[in-house]
């Protein structure tokens, strides 16, 4: 009998170190949450301030709709052993403008 009261006690314990672990865990998610909206606030802001810093001076970045790069067809090409592809890198020194009509060239 006091191996089985033991046990009880054991479980009873247990179950509140159980509920407490999930409150400071919701304490912990709530502040994570709470972070993660003030960090997507200040995102925003930053990229409106950035636009208006700089205007129309370099096109907009549009999200591709497909989160594949190229289409089954092009990823299936062979591609030929000789072919060389191009070294087009971006330090900032150079026009971004110029830069990406170059690399999607």
């Amino acid at each position: 009998m006091e191996i089985i009261t033991a046990l009880q006690e054991t479980v009873a314990a247990t179950r509140v170190e159980q509920v407490q672990n999930q409150d400071q865990f919701r304490t912990e998610l709530d502040a994570s949450r709470a972070t993660n909206e003030e960090l997507c606030r200040t995102n925003e802001e930053l990229h409106r301030n950035w636009q208006r810093a700089v205007g129309d001076q370099y096109p907009p970045v549009h999200n591709r709709a497909h989160t594949m790069s190229f289409s089954q067809e092009i990823l299936d090409a062979i591609v030929p052993k000789n072919m060389m592809t191009p070294k087009i890198t971006f330090t900032g020194a150079e026009d971004l403008g110029v830069h990406l009509a170059a690399f999607e060239a």
